[in-house]
Parts: structure tokens; C-alpha cells; sequence
């Protein structure tokens, strides 16, 4: 047994029943360290790892433990076996890959970053997950991956958001060098129908990405019962491939609660009542365009047929979406048709996409596309510390003019969870949010907004 408060490894062979404890473990450039069956890393706190270094082979393991929040960075390389025993839970930096076990005995592992994917092996085995121990994916941050080479039927990957537990089944035949990488969100999919997300749906969804080529796969997500909006037995599940949805092939099973596709592109599982046939159009793009403020939406379709119209909606998060307008149809043609709709947008970032509808109710839905206003007389620079750690946040602003503003904090649903006037100089900024240690785990959103309705925003995790 071997104790140090920091272990820097070039190259360690480590032999069988043997264990190294550590407060911090640094993985250098160039380094490689091998573990023999039985043998065990066991970090009390965090492992920082730099680029080239040559991972953790053989078939020991790397055990996170502790009661402080720690991080995980393995610089892209891998582990064989992986075990999260961190009552306050361990955020991985960066992506990684287990190649065995991933092992979850006590608290969390957090994808808090986009780069942060964990990604699992054809043979790698999960275990220990409960509804208080998962892999917990967020709206910034990265996926977990499961590569497909050999057969997976029914594989458990266990991921939800916050402290909502909803696993994510595979059935798979053999691909090889086919991946598939899975989130979890709060919240319907911002591309479910208007019509739809009112009644009869789940309020969340599992972003899909698909890379090489699949064969026989078939996802489910598993919600729960506080997920269900209106009633559960008319709710299918439904995926949407970023054009258009279906529900060919989708088996739910109400006692389970658990809603599976078939699926072979990336995409967005979700789950709503109603059958989103195919609509009689045929969308052959949809762009904008700002300048000072002034937004220019534009789109064209050919092949209509009993078209009605064209629902704008726009969201300031890129998840909730509200209806802005509508343009009216022109019906029934095989001409090459162009639609537009100008708004105004005083925020820093928007997202826009349309709902298309024909005269049965059938709707699709188009891209999203983001644009930003570069017109703004109080510019973002950064916030700090994101994730959200302390009980407090410095917000860092640009300002063109001395002028007055409101800096807000908005909750997970939009709601204003603190708003106070600032006066503003000329140049950067220095502001900060405090008493926000109280927070529940989740995506929140940083504002000013200035007397002349200018909004600068910025996401926050927690």
C-alpha cells in the first residue's frame, strides 16, 4: 500500500492486491501507468490529467472517492475500470473511456462541459446505478457514447438531468465501429408541435447522436411519473430526425414507462400524443438574417398541397420555444414558393425555427437556426465561476455609454429569480449575483438589460 498527497506518474506498473492512495492524481505527457487484477488507484479528491498522456491500462481500477466535489480529467484517454464512491458527486473534465467497469456506488458522475463525453466499450459493464447514483448529462455538456461493435440487448446507460434519473435501454445488432452518444433534458423537445406540447406529452427528452453505420437499433428512454403531462396512454414515442417527426415502429409500455424507436440517424427521442404523418410539403430552406436589431426570416417550399400556414416561434434558451407570428400558406402548388417574416431582436442570441401546418392539423417542424444581434450597447464578456459552485456569481459586462440597467437571474423555467438596477460606466463591468447557494441543480440564465430594451444573457449551471 502506497500513500501520497500528490502522485506524478511517468511509467508505474502496479501489481496485483496493491494500492495507491492519493489527494491528487497527475497523469504528465508521455506517462502510462498499468494495473494488474485486484489493484486499485484510490483518489481522495481529483486526477488532472495533459494531453498524450498514455491513460490507465491492464485491469485494476481508478476509484474516485470523498465527500468534496471533485473532478475527473483524463485528457481524452482511457481507464478500465472506472468507480464513482463521492458523496458529492465528481465532474468530468474533458472526454474519457472505460474500456471494463463502470462502477457507481456512491453519488454522481456530471458532464458538465460540452467536451466532457464519457465514452463506454462494446464490453463495457455497468453497475450500481440507482436513482441517486447516474451519470448526469446537461444542457452545455457532453454525451455518454456506447460503441456498438458487438451485440448490445437491453444495455442500461444511466443518465438523467439533476436528480432525475432516466436510463436510456439499447438493443443493437453488431456495427462495426457504430456509435451512438445519449443525453437526457429537462423539458419537452423545443421541436415538439405547439398543438402537442399542451397536452398528452413528457416533459423531457434524449438527444440522439449517431456516428458510422448502425443496424438494428432500437432506443428507449425511461420517464417518470412526474414527467407525464395530461394523460399517459395516448403518448407515443416519437423521434425527430431535425426535419420532420415519427413514430413508425415506437412501442411504449405504460408500466415501465418507457417509450422506444427504432433508430438510425441523430436526432431527438421524445414522447406526445398524436400521429405526425408526413405533411405535404416540401421545405427547401429555412434562414435569417441580422442587422441593427432587424431580423429577416426567410424560406421557400415546393410541392404544397392544402397547406395552411407557417408558425414563427423563437427562444431565447434554444429549449423553450413561443410563437412570434404566422404567415399564411399559399395552398396547393408544384411552384417554388418563398415565404418571410421580419421581427425585431433586441437580445444578444436568439433561436428561431417554424412550425408548418396543413389544413388536417399536420405539422412539421423546421431547423433551428441561432442569430445574433451585434447591434448591443452592453456586450457579455464572462461569468464566473459556470458551473455555478459558490453562492455567489461575478458577472463581467462591456457597456458602450454610461446608462442604467437591470441585472436579472432567471430560474430553469424563465421566472425572475433576483433583479437589481445597476448603473453602468463606460467599459467593463464588474458585477455580482449573490444567496445562490439555495439553488436546485439546473440550467439558469444571466441577464441586463438596458433602458433601451438591449439584453445580454448567458447560461449558468449548477
Amino acid at each position: 500500500m502506497t500513500k501520497n498527497s500528490k502522485l506524478i506518474f511517468l511509467f508505474v506498473l502496479l501489481s496485483a492486491n496493491t494500492t495507491l492512495f492519493a489527494q491528487t492524481l497527475y497523469l504528465a505527457s508521455g506517462s502510462s501507468i498499468t494495473t494488474a487484477a485486484g489493484s486499485s488507484i484510490v483518489v481522495i479528491g481529483s486526477v488532472q490529467g495533459v494531453s498524450g498522456n498514455l491513460g490507465i491500462t491492464g485491469e485494476g481500477t481508478l476509484k474516485m472517492t470523498g465527500t468534496a466535489a471533485a473532478t475527473l480529467d483524463m485528457a481524452g484517454e482511457s481507464v478500465p475500470i472506472l468507480e464513482i464512491d463521492n458523496t458529492s458527486n465528481v465532474s468530468l473534465i474533458g472526454s474519457a473511456k472505460v474500456t471494463e467497469g463502470l462502477v457507481l456506488t456512491n453519488g454522481k458522475l456530471i458532464l458538465n462541459t460540452a467536451s466532457a463525453n464519457l465514452t463506454l466499450d462494446p464490453n463495457t459493464l455497468v453497475t450500481g446505478q440507482t436513482a441517486a447514483k447516474f451519470i448526469e448529462t446537461t444542457t452545455a455538456g457532453g454525451q455518454v457514447i456506447k460503441e456498438l461493435d458487438l451485440v448490445q440487448t437491453n444495455f442500461e446507460v444511466p443518465i438523467g438531468f439533476g436528480t432525475n434519473f432516466r436510463p436510456v435501454f439499447i438493443n443493437a445488432e453488431a456495427s462495426s465501429g457504430g456509435k451512438i452518444g445519449l443525453k437526457n433534458l429537462d423539458g419537452a423537445s423545443p421541436l415538439m408541435p405547439l398543438d402537442a406540447s399542451s397536452v398528452n406529452n413528457l416533459l423531457t427528452n434524449w438527444p440522439v447522436s449517431i456516428s458510422g453505420i448502425v443496424t438494428g437499433l432500437n432506443v428507449g428512454g425511461k420517464y417518470l411519473n412526474s414527467d407525464i403531462i395530461g394523460l399517459e396512454s395516448p403518448i407515443k414515442g416519437q423521434f425527430n430526425n431535425g426535419t420532420s417527426w415519427s413514430n413508425v415502429g415506437e412501442t411504449s409500455d405504460e408500466a415501465q414507462n418507457l417509450v422506444s424507436m427504432p433508430v438510425n440517424i441523430s436526432g431527438v427521442l421524445a414522447g406526445f400524443g398524436g400521429s405526425p404523418s408526413a405533411l405535404p410539403l416540401t421545405l427547401l430552406y429555412f434562414k435569417g438574417e441580422q442587422e441593427n436589431g432587424n431580423v429577416k426570416l426567410a424560406w421557400q417550399t415546393t410541392n404544397e398541397v392544402n397547406v395552411d400556414k407557417f408558425i414563427v416561434k423563437k427562444s431565447l434558451d434554444g429549449i423553450n420555444f413561443e410563437a412570434i407570428g404566422e404567415v399564411k400558406a399559399s395552398g396547393t402548388s408544384n411552384e417554388i414558393l418563398e415565404y418571410g417574416f421580419n421581427t425585431l431582436q433586441k437580445e444578444e442570441t436568439a433561436y428561431y425555427n417554424i412550425k408548418m401546418l396543413d389544413v388536417n392539423g399536420t405539422f412539421n417542424n423546421s431547423k433551428i437556426i441561432v442569430l445574433k444581434n451585434g447591434d448591443m450597447d452592453v456586450r457579455l464578456m464572462n461569468v464566473s465561476p459556470n458551473p455555478l459552485q459558490n453562492d455567489y456569481l461575478k458577472v463581467k459586462y462591456f457597456s458602450t455609454s454610461i446608462q442604467a440597467a437591470n441585472l436579472l437571474f432567471l430560474g430553469t423555467k424563465g421566472e425572475i429569480i433576483s433583479s437589481k438596477e445597476v448603473n453602468l460606466e463606460a467599459g467593463i463591468n464588474n458585477l455580482e449575483i449573490n444567496n445562490l447557494n439555495i439553488l436546485p441543480q439546473g440550467v439558469y440564465m444571466v441577464q441586463v438589460k438596458t433602458e433601451l430594451g438591449k439584453i445580454s444573457s448567458a447560461k449558468v449551471v449548477k
